[in-house]
């Protein structure tokens, strides 16, 4: 009996695997690098950072958490050559828990970018960076932000002035239910003399009462989803 019940849970266990993974294959990659490290992955969640004594002691590094609609990148270096890093992320949503018809909605990533620089002066290098933000909805709904930093200079040196970002890029998404879409986020941040971080969160507003969003990589916001024994192709086929 014993070997009975221990041979159905590993069927089971095995199969459950491969639904997994059959899943994460049908999902978009995503793109994960810094330099001298580049990751194409279809992982619910990854991480990619600068290897040691590369790229001139530059640091850096990007990951991502699908499932709770998560990133954030950066990184940054000496005066001389500085560092960053990119996360370049997708996923394909689906609205469901509601009657067959179309549905508008925002999909919202709140952005927070900051630097640490030092020094914050100087009459040869002068410390700065770049962040720079997106959200893509297909291939145009686009909302996109950035911020750099910026010197100011007197006869004797120059300084950088304090820079940072704190937005919500927002895009109208016109669907219909149970349609499937995808969204593309991206954040880039990279320093020279100091740092450069920054982080981006998914959600969506709006939605219909008892309207749910799910996705690909395992992603929900809205009322308890149930979960059913399919892989997210078959669900994108019952749409078409």
């Amino acid at each position: 009996m014993k070997g009975i019940r221990w041979s159905l849970w590993a069927v089971v266990s095995t199969a459950s695997m491969t639904l997994a993974a059959e899943g994460r294959a049908a999902c978009p990659t995503s793109i994960l690098s810094t330099c001298c490290a580049y990751k194409e992955t279809t992982e619910p969640r990854d991480t990619v950072v600068t290897p040691p004594f590369c790229c001139y002691g530059s640091a850096g590094g990007a990951a991502y958490d699908l499932i709770v609609g998560a990133l954030r990148a950066g990184g940054g270096g000496g005066l001389e050559g500085g560092g960053g890093a990119r996360a370049i992320v997708s996923d394909e949503y689906r609205v469901i828990g509601l009657p067959e018809g179309p549905v508008t909605f925002f999909a919202d990533l709140h952005v927070v970018g900051t630097f640490y620089l030092w020094p914050s002066c100087g009459t040869v290098f002068v410390p700065g960076g770049e962040i720079k933000a997106s959200l893509l909805e297909g291939l145009s709904n686009e909302a996109s932000a950035s911020v750099s930093t910026e010197t100011v200079c007197n006869e004797s040196y120059c300084c950088v002035l304090p820079a940072s970002l704190d937005t919500t890029l927002r895009i109208t998404i016109s669907r219909l239910a149970g349609e499937t879409f995808r969204l593309k986020f991206d954040l880039d941040a990279r320093a020279w003399g100091g740092s450069a971080s920054s982080t981006g969160e998914l959600s969506f507003a709006d939605l219909p009462p008892g309207a749910s969003t799910i996705s690909c990589q395992g992603f929900t916001q809205g009322p308890p989803v149930p979960v059913l024994p399919t892989t997210w192709g078959r669900v994108k086929a019952s749409y078409r």
